[in-house]
């Protein structure tokens, strides 16, 4: 799963150029869960389990509705 991330800017909506990737992987018989951001010349991640995926679902629902404006 991607993610673009936009900021609000007075009239309309601006692209930071930051890409975040949701990924779940099975290395080595387990399965990795991670969020990995991807910017102008960086790029870093963090490893999560199903419960905050869940969160994170949950939060970008509720953004892409307007809830939390």
């Amino acid at each position: 799963m991607l993610v673009w991330i936009l900021l609000e800017e007075n009239a309309g909506l601006e692209w930071n150029g930051n890409l975040f990737e949701i990924s779940m992987e099975s290395i080595k018989g387990k399965q990795v869960e991670k969020i990995v951001e991807r910017g102008w010349g960086f790029s870093s991640w963090i490893r999560f389990g199903e419960r905050v995926l869940a969160w994170l679902l949950e939060g970008l629902e509720a953004c892409y509705e307007g809830k939390f404006r």
